[in-house]
């Protein structure tokens, strides 16, 4: 089976770790890359909490880490609730938490998720399965201006509101159902020269897939939260793709008291061997925190 490779392994780890014996979460488990890393860099008195939204990643990460200490517990959760999740096991405060906001390649490769443009399948975009709303819901529903919303806001795409229109006239036919279809309505719409350099499609689906998953929203409630149940001198590690997760980062940061910026005057990156053998790590940006 393949596994999701995790990006800025070591650099995290090294961040994050301050207390062998400590608490640690890991808010975006996927496959378990960085728990696994965190359960050998802590001892058997320190504890690990994985969560993730996605019950196929779920599954993953439970077979993988089943082969490790027993020091470890999974939550099929959103990170949103974050507050619930260490009330509901008895954790008062944590010494690190780590999220790698990035997507699996299973998740994006797997045609049925419908979260790639490159490949035809219905138009879902749900990390969480369980959920009601997915894409298919929203451009079938939304009106004009709240497609040109999700558009312009979530994927800083220029052609937002022609992109919109053309949307709501398609559906008084027939409702958009795949990605193909989506795709189809974007060529149509967007000047040939927009696809010369990169396919403005990715922005459009980037877009679709934050407002199904309200990820901006629950992205700036889980770190409040997670400031709030560091204990003194924890770490908080963010890694970012895009920039407008990065601005919230920094915004939510910034409005916090008691604060400290580990790597304020250089964000880590990724090197260039580890994008050339994992590609989706670059752009990757990592920033971490302390109480």
């Amino acid at each position: 089976m393949f596994f999701h490779e995790p990006v800025l392994l070591q650099e995290s780890i090294k961040f994050l770790i301050t207390n062998k014996a400590g608490i640690y979460c890991d808010a975006t488990l996927g496959h378990g890359g960085h728990a696994l890393e965190i359960l050998k860099n802590i001892s058997n008195k320190g504890i690990l909490i994985g969560i993730d939204q996605d019950p196929e990643s779920i599954k993953i990460a439970s077979q993988r880490l089943k082969k490790n200490n027993s020091n470890y517990l999974i939550v099929h959760q959103n990170f949103v609730h974050l507050n619930k999740i260490f009330q509901d096991h008895q954790i008062s405060q944590v010494d690190g938490i780590i999220f790698d906001l990035g997507y699996s390649r299973t998740q994006i490769k797997n045609p049925q998720r419908g979260f790639s443009y490159k490949l035809n399948g219905p138009l879902d975009m749900r990390m969480n399965l369980n959920q009601k709303e997915d894409a298919q819901f929203i451009l079938r529903e939304y009106d004009v201006e709240e497609l040109e919303w999700i558009f312009v806001n979530y994927g800083e795409v220029r052609y937002g509101k022609v992109l919109a229109q053309a949307i709501v006239h398609h559906r008084e036919i027939k409702n958009i159902e795949t990605t193909g279809e989506l795709l189809e309505i974007i060529k149509k719409v967007v000047p040939k020269l927009f696809f010369k350099n990169k396919n403005p499609s990715r922005q459009v689906f980037q877009a679709l897939r934050i407002a199904v998953n309200n990820e901006l929203e629950f992205l700036k409630s889980a770190l409040v939260q997670s400031i709030q149940n560091l204990k003194k001198n924890g770490r908080l590690v963010v890694i970012s793709y895009h920039s407008l997760e990065d601005k919230i980062v920094k915004q939510i940061i910034s409005e916090l008291n008691q604060i400290k910026i580990i790597n304020k005057n250089k964000i880590i990156k990724p090197t260039q061997s580890e994008i050339l053998a994992n590609p989706s790590a670059r752009s990757a940006k990592m920033r971490i925190f302390q109480k």
